[in-house]
């Protein structure tokens, strides 16, 4: 066979060709009168699957799998809001707690204040009642040497035995003075009843109305306490 021959026998297979490829042999369908539908292959049946259960898993995932994003947030929130709340009412009631305390405890320290001041003042009332009755009794001796010496007259003063009188009565008023005792100043003092016990009254122009004028016998007192009053006459 020569080149032109082969040259025309290539151009009549070349229709036929495409032909074949651009018309495909259609699908036969069922058969007429047939109930069953036609069968499709694995691959056919996976391919029209897929896409709709793609389309489930991610509606159920989006359902179900996935939050609400506020709703984690708003339960925190509330959560430590009312960790909070609950915070400071405990705070409000230690410290209600705690200001209870305190006055109790101020008040119990104001109470035994006042206790160790009523017992010292009870325990220095009770030595000074002991120790009066024993300078009511000193004072006895005191005013008899007192009028020992009053009666003694001016030529008798410088004698060694008046002197000597005079010694011992100033050493028993040094003693009543070291242990607190001391006399009642009343003379040209207003009359004062605590102090004073007057037992009468005179006309006078050298003191005032109401005045002691005269000291008829001397008053002591121990502290605050009159162991004695000063017996006066009071000017009118």
């Amino acid at each position: 066979m020569d080149h032109d021959e082969k040259v025309d026998e290539m151009a009549e297979m070349t229709p036929a060709a495409e032909e074949s490829v651009e018309d495909p042999p259609a699908e036969e369908g069922p058969e007429e009168g047939g109930d069953e539908p036609s069968e499709e292959s694995p691959s056919e049946a996976k391919a029209s699957a897929r896409p709709a259960t793609s389309v489930d898993e991610l509606e159920l995932s989006l359902d179900i799998g996935a939050p609400a994003p506020d709703s984690g947030e708003a339960a925190e929130a509330e959560s430590s809001v009312s960790r909070e709340d609950q915070l400071a009412a405990q705070l409000e009631s230690l410290q209600a707690e705690s200001d209870a305390h305190r006055d109790k405890w101020l008040r119990a320290m104001a109470e035994l204040d006042n206790f160790r001041k009523r017992t010292r003042r009870d325990f220095e009332s009770s030595i000074n009642l002991a120790k009066a009755s024993v300078f009511r009794q000193l004072l006895d001796v005191v005013d008899n040497f007192e009028r020992a010496l009053a009666t003694v007259d001016a030529e008798a003063e410088s004698t060694d035995f008046v002197k000597g009188v005079e010694l011992i009565r100033d050493q028993l008023l040094r003693v009543l003075k070291d242990n607190g005792v001391h006399r009642i100043e009343a003379m040209g003092r207003p009359f004062d009843p605590n102090l004073h016990e007057a037992v009468s009254q005179i006309e006078t122009d050298e003191f005032e109305s109401e005045h002691v004028a005269q000291v008829v016998q001397e008053g002591y007192q121990l502290g605050e306490m009159v162991l004695r009053p000063a017996v006066v006459v009071v000017s009118r």
